[in-house]
């Protein structure tokens, strides 16, 4: 009797997956048309696209759970020097257009008093609260740009759906799995996001970029943006790898699947040594202006003077009023305990198996006291006066 119920669990679960999977690609392909339609319109409406520069962007990569949201909040509360894509860009108005057209409807809403975005704010309840403990967000945070590649099936998010996809776990290999053609369009897509974003609201301001899934976009990322810089998050594997199986259980569970399934576990901790390596290869190879490497450790108990350190090796200043608000942020973050919890058991995992995957002599790598308050320069040296900016 027991077993019959747990076929019959299976099967209903299965088949709810289905069903999910089937309500998303309703939803999802036909907006990616009317988003390419929409991006389409923009080269045909707008030919000054074509002299908007790129300058200097900003890109913030590392293992997932290992404080990349955090370190991309800190520093985008600088709005003077940065600009990023909310939420509500990437997933609704990629194109130029799109975003115009929302921009007169909140200036409409806001004319009669906001009724319009009273009921966006319920719905953000509704749909985000229970993302609260693992990645809490808004429509109108800074979220991550990658996402406004699901149009042009450039997201590895849609491993949630098909998690033994192929394709899909070849996207998230980008560099070394793709061919250079696929390549070449998903670097040229993501170029002509981030020129509709500088075109609405970018003006003079540096692109600050969040993504984990760029970390396998390195490489490609340097070469496509020869000014960039970037910063690269990292945490002990033997934390951020059930952190990470455990943050997409629930949206795996969704689609019919769980993250404890061993094919999945061994994929994602693959994944993520792929991470760990492009990683050490990028702070071993890049120059030092280019990449520089902030551990989970020290981003989490000094996030000032991290983050701070982090924009003085790679020469990149600030407003005093971001200075400002950034150490608000990291002082305001000090003391917050995740309620977030996990462990390597649930996955089958122990953290020797991790430390032979990842190729590191030890699982605890992370050294807390490796940044000291005696090695930065003065905060001033970090402020951008009016003909620096």
């Amino acid at each position: 009797m027991l077993a019959a119920n747990q076929r019959l669990s299976v099967i209903a679960r299965k088949v709810f997956g289905a069903v999910m999977r089937g309500i998303v690609w309703a939803t999802v392909i036909p907006l990616g048309l009317v988003h390419r339609l929409a991006m389409q319109l923009d080269d045909w409406m707008d030919p000054s696209l074509d002299q908007v520069a790129v300058q200097r962007p900003l890109f913030v990569v590392g293992l997932p759970r290992s404080g990349t949201t955090f370190a991309h909040r800190l520093l985008s509360s600088d709005r003077q020097t940065f600009t990023t894509m909310p939420l509500w860009e990437v997933l609704f108005a990629p194109a130029l257009c799109q975003k115009r057209c929302i921009g007169l409807l909140m200036r409409i809403d806001r004319r009669f008093g906001g009724p319009l975005a009273r009921c966006l704010r319920w719905a953000e309840d509704c749909c985000f609260r229970s993302l609260n403990d693992i990645h809490a967000t808004r429509l109108t945070d800074p979220e991550e740009d990658y996402l406004g590649l699901i149009a042009f099936d450039g997201c590895f998010l849609r491993v949630l759906l098909q998690p033994h996809s192929q394709h899909v776990w070849d996207l998230g290999h980008f560099s070394d799995r793709l061919s250079p053609q696929r390549k070449h369009r998903l670097i040229d897509a993501y170029r002509r996001l981030v020129i509709r974003h500088l075109k609405y609201r970018g003006g003079n301001r540096r692109l600050l970029s969040k993504n984990p899934c760029f970390t396998a976009w390195l490489p490609e990322l340097a070469d496509a943006f020869p000014d960039a810089s970037f910063i690269g998050l990292r945490r002990c594997p033997e934390q951020a790898v059930p952190s990470q199986l455990s943050s997409i259980d629930g949206g795996l569970r969704l689609f019919g699947h769980r993250a404890s399934e061993p094919r999945i576990v061994d994929r994602f901790v693959d994944l993520l040594a792929s991470y760990w390596d492009r990683l050490r290869w990028a702070d071993h190879s890049m120059p030092q202006n280019r990449f520089v490497l902030i551990e989970y450790a020290d981003l989490t108990s000094q996030p000032f003077e991290s983050v701070m350190g982090a924009l003085d090796t790679l020469s990149v200043r600030i407003s005093e009023s971001g200075v400002t608000e950034l150490r608000t942020k990291a002082d305001a973050a000090a003391g917050y305990q995740s309620r977030h919890h996990y462990d390597l058991g649930q996955f089958g995992l122990d953290a020797k198996q991790l430390s032979q995957r990842f190729q590191i002599g030890s699982p605890s790598v992370m050294d807390p006291n490796s940044i000291h308050r005696d090695d930065l320069r003065p905060v001033s040296d970090f402020v951008m006066t009016g003909d620096q900016k």
